[in-house]
């Protein structure tokens, strides 16, 4: 985004030309995509196949594109040295260095430079230290090379033209030099003049502007005068946004077109028409994210709903129906020992019969311990239980009985001055109701 600030402060006004955000990953176009645009400015680039990156560079110059590159920019950009430059640069060679603390500056090849005073541009010092940058020798410029600013003669940034196009080469980093301390205005114009320079002879013809009808905030129809044969840039100065699609339909039928994020944000598009006459259709379409959460907005939406009518309607039974449906019919492989399809049997059949099936018995507290119970409940299973022999047991159907069974016990067992005794004793309460309350 530097380059936009710069260039809406004066570098290069947006009446001049206007700038286009590109991607990262310079492998990651085509020739195609390249061709419509009169210049590329790479700072801060990347790619991951450094062959591919170059050579689509090289045909997209040879074929009457230009192209800016600075080298200069330590570990922002792929490669800062070359044993062998590519073929598309205009210097042969390129090893990080340093030229000194060097202050004064050689400028040539005006027609490039434009005017410009170099006695104003800040020293190559950075923090007290030379400044360092992606260099050659004098001798690493190639034959379509021409120098046009150097230090204690050896070259910071060179031109030349190549195949049908245009190259400008820096390796000091032009822009992170001009930017650093206090903002040098001088080193600014220079780098206009340069972007001048390789997109002189382009000039536009700029057409009417279109006829809009908008009946819709999500929806803009434009039609307008076309160069049949050539591209036409549509300039919509509304907010860039990638959720906006764009359409042409012309003579050859309706195709989509690319938007780019142009000038201060708005957005361009290249029309390539084979009539003299082009019709666009802009329109705001959800993302695939966006899609995603409407979704998954109406499934929740739907299920609390449904958990709401099944607490009201069907006593919460609802969701275990539609889990014994799924269950009786998963094919049976999928049922290990078939306990799920067992479980939906019995559901439904205690579902249906509006009961519960026979369970485990789940014992209340005054059940399992017997100074909890009443003495009418324990009197009543006196003659229930039996021993292991057959004989019925005497159950105590007192309190004090209890006491006295349990203190007999500890006494025929030798246990009845243990500690273990006294505590357990000494826990019991000694008020069945005063406990209970």
């Amino acid at each position: 985004m530097t380059i936009f600030r710069l260039a809406n402060d004066g570098m290069l006004p947006y009446d001049e030309a206007l700038l286009v955000e590109g991607q990262p990953r310079v492998d990651r176009y085509t020739l195609e995509q390249l061709k419509p645009f009169d210049a590329v400015f790479l700072h801060g680039y990347d790619y991951k196949d450094g062959l591919k990156a170059w050579d689509i560079l090289a045909s997209y110059v040879q074929q009457g594109g230009s192209l800016f590159v600075d080298t200069g920019w330590e570990y922002w950009i792929p490669e800062w040295e070359f044993e062998k430059a590519p073929d598309v640069l205009p210097v042969d060679r390129l090893t990080w260095t340093d030229y000194g603390m060097a202050t004064e500056y050689e400028l040539g090849v005006p027609e490039a430079a434009g005017t410009v005073d170099i006695s104003r541009f800040k020293p190559l010092i950075w923090e007290g230290a030379p400044w360092t940058l992606s260099g050659a020798e004098a001798g690493d410029v190639r034959e379509w090379g021409r120098v046009v600013l150097s230090a204690g003669g050896r070259p910071l940034i060179v031109a030349g033209e190549y195949g049908q196009g245009k190259v400008v080469w820096s390796g000091m980093n032009l822009i992170g030099h001009a930017r650093y301390g206090d903002p040098n205005t001088e080193e600014f114009l220079f780098l206009g003049n340069l972007m001048r320079w390789l997109t002189s002879g382009r000039h536009g013809l700029e057409f009417p502007a279109p006829n809009i009808s908008r009946e819709d905030p999500d929806r803009v129809g434009l039609s307008f005068a076309a160069a049949p044969g050539d591209v036409t840039w549509l300039f919509w100065r509304e907010a860039f946004y990638p959720n906006w699609h764009a359409y042409l339909t012309d003579s050859a039928g309706e195709r989509e077109l690319p938007i780019y994020r142009g000038g201060p944000g708005f957005m361009l598009m290249p029309i390539e028409s084979v009539a003299d006459v082009a019709n666009v259709r802009l329109e705001w379409l959800p993302s695939p994210a966006e899609r995603i959460a409407v979704i998954v907005s109406g499934v929740g939406i739907l299920l609390v709903t449904a958990m709401i009518l099944d607490g009201l309607f069907l006593q919460g039974n609802g969701f275990t129906w539609v889990k014994i449906a799924l269950i009786m019919r998963t094919p049976k492989p999928f049922l290990g020992e078939g306990s799920n399809r067992e479980w939906a049997e019995r559901k439904r059949r205690e579902l249906t019969e509006g009961e519960l099936a026979p369970g485990p018995r789940i014992y209340q507290p005054n059940e399992a311990i017997p100074w909890m119970r009443p003495e009418a409940e324990i009197a009543s299973e006196a003659s229930g239980p039996a021993n292991s022999n057959g004989q019925d047991l005497e159950v105590p159907e007192t309190i004090e009985e209890h006491e006295k069974l349990l203190e007999s016990w500890l006494s025929e067992t030798g246990h009845s001055d243990d500690a273990w005794a006294e505590r357990l004793l000494g826990k019991r309460p000694p008020d069945r109701e005063t406990w209970r309350g």
